[in-house]
């Protein structure tokens, strides 16, 4: 444990006894003075809890809490890359201070922007927005395909959003182009395989297409039977 962070934290605990103003004060130097992506997250998840404590008593507090969630948000960095963990976290907090839909998908839309390959908050968006607004959903997931290619997940997803918003020609551009990326795992190929399905009607090419997917299994190592 690192020793200089644990003074931090003993100082804060001392500020307890202390009107929580004082408290406020010894977690916001120790954050300004806290050089570490560890010590910083700790910090600031102490900091922003006693910030709600005080929002419970003092509702005037609200804009001063969400614009140091944001702050946090944006300076506070990653433990490695592409780890979210602590930010989602931070950031579910802060929608939860927003009572509209809109300002909820605002908030997520822009940090989506701020936040390379957060997969996590792509998929809690789209399921937020597949219902009312699906052509957003695709969107934001064709930007993260952009840098992710070759993702399994984000293509299912992108499917599975697509036939709320997109024509069967559209969607079926899709599942090609899913199928074309490696790797592909089980639940990718079989919804391509089941939405090729219920767009062929014709028994011998049902047939033909069942006879590929379980080729397509078998080159990744996928057995569909146990799906």
């Amino acid at each position: 444990t690192d020793p200089i962070l644990e003074y931090k934290l003993f100082s804060t605990r001392l500020a307890l006894v202390h009107p929580t103003s004082a408290q406020l004060n010894a977690l916001r130097y120790a954050i300004s003075t806290e050089a570490t992506s560890q010590g910083a997250q700790i910090l600031w998840t102490r900091y922003l809890e006693v910030l709600e404590l005080e929002l419970e008593k003092d509702s005037s507090l609200a804009d001063v809490v969400q614009s140091e969630m944001i702050h946090c948000l944006k300076t506070v960095p990653t433990l490695s890359k592409g780890n979210y963990t602590f930010h989602n976290k931070v950031l579910y907090k802060l929608l939860s201070h927003y009572p509209s839909e809109e300002s909820r998908c605002q908030q997520m839309r822009e940090h989506l922007a701020h936040f390379t390959n957060n997969h996590q908050l792509l998929l809690r968006y789209c399921e937020t927005v597949q219902q009312s607004n699906p052509t957003s959903a695709v969107q934001q997931i064709r930007e993260q395909l952009r840098d992710n290619p070759c993702n399994p997940v984000l293509w299912a997803k992108l499917l599975e959003v697509g036939q709320g918003c997109l024509t069967d020609m559209e969607c079926r551009y899709i599942a090609r182009d899913a199928l074309s990326n490696e790797p592909l795992n089980a639940s990718l190929l079989l919804q391509v395989l089941v939405f090729e399905l219920r767009n062929t009607t014709v028994e011998s090419e049902r047939q033909e297409l069942a006879i590929w997917a379980f080729q397509r299994a078998l080159q990744f190592g996928i057995n569909l039977r146990k799906k």
